[in-house]
């Protein structure tokens, strides 16, 4: 049974699974005349990002302190992305960069962000801009369909496992563009898409 703060795709054993809709709330922005970053829910592992320049190639930095740095494109029509934290707690900087000409870009916003991620799970759960989900993507409904006769997470892990290693070809030539909805069709796919079905 779902209790206060958990998140994430995860299924109530009297229910259908329950999904998570990141939101931006507004109670923690930053911004300024190119960008907004709403921070609201960075305790759930992730970020939304607006462009509100008029640049129409942007680019996106998250890096955490002493980790990875992950660099995203970012749509130019004024509405919020979705970012993961995906490095867990720490102290994360957070930039936008507008193209100038050709692979030159110029910083136009930059936010540091100290974060504490409650649930470890929480920035792989929630879908973002690598892995964009809802309820009605075929992916989310195969989880659902394989996971409807387990009697508890265990069970329901075990049949998407299965699932995937069954029927799902690595694609060791990386020539097929396997996403998460189309990964389920093409029975094919590269780490990531093998990580966004599982």
């Amino acid at each position: 049974m779902m209790t206060a703060g958990q998140t994430g795709l995860v299924q109530d054993w009297q229910q259908k699974p329950m999904y998570f809709t990141p939101i931006a709330s507004g109670a923690t922005v930053y911004k300024n005349d190119k960008a907004t970053l709403d921070a609201s829910n960075t305790a759930s592992g992730y970020i939304m990002v607006k462009y509100t320049g008029s640049v129409g190639k942007i680019k996106v930095q998250v890096s955490k302190s002493g980790s990875e740095t992950y660099t995203y494109d970012l749509n130019s029509s004024g509405t919020y992305e979705v970012f993961p934290l995906s490095e867990g707690n720490g102290t994360y900087q957070v930039k936008v960069f507008e193209n100038i000409q050709g692979t030159q870009y110029s910083q136009a916003f930059s936010q540091s962000l100290n974060v504490d991620i409650t649930d470890t799970f929480g920035p792989f759960l929630y879908p973002n801009q690598y892995v964009n989900f809802n309820p009605a993507s075929a992916a989310v409904q195969k989880g659902a369909e394989l996971s409807a006769g387990a009697t508890d997470q265990i069970g329901v892990v075990t049949a998407i496992y299965n699932y995937v290693i069954n029927n799902l070809t690595y694609d060791t030539a990386k020539s097929t563009v396997c996403t998460v909805w189309l990964s389920s069709k093409c029975r094919c796919g590269s780490c990531t898409a093998y990580g966004d079905l599982l």
